[in-house]
């Protein structure tokens, strides 16, 4: 389904293949927990946080993904965003 490596080089950053194609789940700001998707230099969807005191997040993902890539996505940020606020 994909593959995922975790660069050492970045604060947070996760490639993912799927299907020949290569994405990057990022956190392009350290000050809020909204991580994006991009393909290249395009970003394709985003996992936002909507709520400080809870886990409530806006998914907004392609639709076009399979429902399994879009739980992984999702599963990848939750994990995230619990090794940051260990």
């Amino acid at each position: 389904m994909a593959h995922v490596d975790v660069s050492a080089w970045k604060e947070t950053g996760v490639v993912i293949s799927h299907n020949d194609l290569t994405y990057e789940l990022v956190k392009p700001s350290v000050w809020r927990g909204t991580f994006v998707v991009r393909s290249g230099d395009t970003e394709i969807g985003s996992v936002v946080p909507t709520s400080h005191w809870r886990r409530d997040a806006a998914v907004n993902l392609p639709d076009q993904w399979p429902l399994a890539l879009k739980v992984f996505v999702i599963w990848l940020a939750i994990i995230l965003w619990n090794r940051e606020s260990s």
